[in-house]
């Protein structure tokens, strides 16, 4: 696929300045955090059968928060202890 994009002129001479220091055209850099940000799953991909999980068990939003806060806390503790 071929396309032409507009971008600001102080953002364009950001993607030239990083393209530079790594030896590459503008369009390569450009290629380049495209594929990374586009090529893996978004978090929320991620994270779907999580959600999933959860709504099927019946815990509620305020359960789930309670449970986080207690793993948080928990975690806190053990650091806190070394």
């Amino acid at each position: 696929m071929s396309g032409t994009i507009t971008i600001p002129t102080d953002l364009e001479a950001k993607l030239v300045a990083r393209a530079e220091v790594l030896g590459m055209s503008k369009e390569q850099y450009a290629r380049d955090v495209l594929e990374r940000d586009l090529g893996g799953p978004t978090i929320r991909e991620l994270f779907a059968p999580v959600r999933e999980e959860i709504r099927a068990s019946g815990t509620s939003d305020e359960e789930l928060l309670g449970l986080i806060e207690a793993a948080v806390n928990e975690v806190r503790e053990k650091y806190r202890a070394q």
